[in-house]
């Protein structure tokens, strides 16, 4: 059956059911707008089709036969699974309806952003958003084979990337993440020179990254730390500063800090983080797009 063929069967389908509903060919032509000749037209080479008269017809009266009161109740059913495919086809080409998978790094994000989440969950309750850890090393890799729709990132590998498109959240003002145990824990000001001589633990895994050189700018005023640990993602950074095994620059909003962790500022005052979204320049999801329009305009 081609396309055409299947158009003809749903309206004869949909007459059909009209007629039934309402016991009368001019009514049913009323409400489907067409002719009754038409409608009549149309149900006579539908019992042609089926092989069994669906109707008793006389002057005054329209009646389903038993095979017809079969039928209807079939036809009904199918008519109504019809409408709501349509609508939820129509819904999902309007990104109200669909599943959004969102990478998260475990720096905070989930805490900085949960009510602008929160939000368009309310607002739009059918988007279904799954949250899943991603390492930093495989955000490109995420986003390209389509495990991930978009991911909270620090912008600064991804800005005028060929295939990953980037939004800004927000910027936040840094702080050094240590442990109680640390010794500059209990000290008031911390200078620069100090900090560049402490082991420091960075989310980046490798070197040739802009997200290090961007770590790195941090100590422009003295020398780059005697020795840098890179880690692959924000829960390996708070788990190895708790246990003092190193410091980290940190952005200061949204963190929450436990009893084994201290903040303390910074020397360095204009060094600020910037967060972000991340997602595949190609990912034509209409979900998607809503997410990152209404995630944006409710800052």
């Amino acid at each position: 059956m081609d396309r055409g063929e299947l158009r003809i069967s749903l309206y004869r389908l949909e007459y059909f059911v009209s007629v039934a509903k309402l016991k009368s060919f001019t009514k049913a032509a009323r409400e489907c707008h067409i002719a009754q000749s038409a409608i009549s037209q149309q149900i006579n080479l539908l019992e042609k089709e089926l092989g069994n008269e669906l109707f008793y017809r006389d002057s005054h009266k329209v009646e389903l036969t038993a095979a017809g009161q079969v039928y209807y109740e079939d036809a009904k059913a199918i008519m109504e699974r019809n409408a709501l495919s349509v609508e939820k086809m129509k819904r999902i080409a309007r990104g109200e309806k669909g599943t959004l998978t969102i990478g998260i790094c475990g720096y905070e994000e989930e805490r900085i952003f949960i009510d602008r989440i929160r939000r368009f969950h309310k607002a739009k309750p059918d988007i279904q958003l799954l949250f899943l850890p991603v390492n930093y090393e495989g955000y490109e890799e995420g986003l390209t084979s389509r495990r991930y729709d978009l991911m909270f990132s620090w912008p600064y590998d991804f800005v005028n990337h060929a295939e990953i498109g980037y939004s800004k959240l927000l910027e936040s003002e840094t702080g050094i993440l240590l442990s109680r145990e640390h010794y500059l824990a209990e000290k008031k000001n911390i200078t620069i020179e100090e900090l560049s001589m402490q082991t420091h633990i960075l989310i980046s895994p490798l070197e040739n990254t802009r997200l290090y050189d961007h770590y790195l700018h941090f100590f422009r005023q003295a020398d780059y730390p005697e020795h840098i640990i890179r880690v692959q993602n924000a829960s390996v950074i708070r788990m190895m500063v708790e246990m003092n095994q190193g410091i980290s620059v940190v952005p200061r909003l949204g963190l929450q800090l436990n009893r084994e962790l201290v903040l303390k500022e910074t020397p360095v005052p204009d060094h600020k983080i910037e967060t972000g979204l991340i997602y595949l320049k190609e990912n034509q999801k209409p979900c998607l797009k809503n997410f990152l329009d209404y995630i944006n305009i409710s800052k």
